[in-house]
């Protein structure tokens, strides 16, 4: 038995990084409550996704506390009953969402309607949910309408603080570029990080690329405190 869930969305998060979450417990062990202390590692934003999505998963119950799914999921993973057990769990945890949907046959738009009717997730999380639950199916071996697939994410309006180009008929736009005027390339957008700081990012970047800036972290803080004590870069 597991206690009754708390009322969560349906996970946005990187189906990758909550896999890796997984894999991680299976090589450690699986504690009694997750916390943000077992994701320490992990940026704060993914730490609240990875929380939500143990909860609508039915994984974790009130404070954390660990409920049989999680187990069963740690304990199947990398295993030949893998398949079974997530089965078990998506079917589970997203019942009230696809409930009535033609699973086989339907259509992006239906699918989409009803995680955003049923999920309350809308624009950019909206894309993201359906896209975690594409992906958990396809893990699990099970088959889909061949018409779905994530809605796209909505695009962020041009900045109004654009820099037009030098040229006679002005139609040439150099894309955000920061107050201060500091060039940045085409194509690359600022993320402020605090301190009147800002880092340059593509702006199309997926949730695949942010496994990957992730895994770079460790790297990174172990440059910033060379920097900061005078060392080597």
């Amino acid at each position: 038995m597991t206690d009754k869930p708390e009322k969560s969305s349906p996970p946005i998060i990187s189906y990758k990084t909550f896999t890796n979450f997984l894999k991680s417990l299976s090589t450690t062990a699986v504690p009694a409550s997750i916390d943000r202390s077992i994701m320490a590692k992990m940026s704060g934003i993914t730490q609240n996704q990875t929380l939500s999505a143990l909860r609508f998963l039915r994984c974790i119950g009130p404070n954390g506390v660990v409920q049989h799914p999680l187990h069963n999921l740690v304990k199947a993973f990398g295993t030949e009953s893998w398949s079974s057990v997530l089965t078990d769990v998506i079917s589970d945890a997203y019942v009230e969402i696809v409930d009535g949907l033609d699973l086989d046959n339907g259509t992006a738009s239906q699918l989409a309607f009803a995680f955003k009717k049923r999920g309350g997730v809308d624009g950019q999380m909206l894309s993201k949910a359906v896209r975690f639950y594409l992906k958990a199916m396809t893990d699990a071996g099970l088959t889909y309408s061949p018409h779905f697939k994530a809605p796209p994410a909505p695009r962020k309006p041009k900045s109004t603080r654009a820099k037009v180009k030098g040229s006679e008929d002005g139609n040439e736009i150099i894309d955000d570029q920061p107050e201060d005027n500091t060039p940045i390339a085409r194509g690359m957008t600022l993320v402020p990080i605090g301190g009147g700081r800002n880092i340059a990012v593509e702006k199309d970047l997926t949730d695949d690329d942010v496994d990957v800036i992730e895994t770079l972290i460790p790297a990174l803080r172990a440059m910033a405190k060379r920097h900061t004590k005078g060392g080597a870069p």
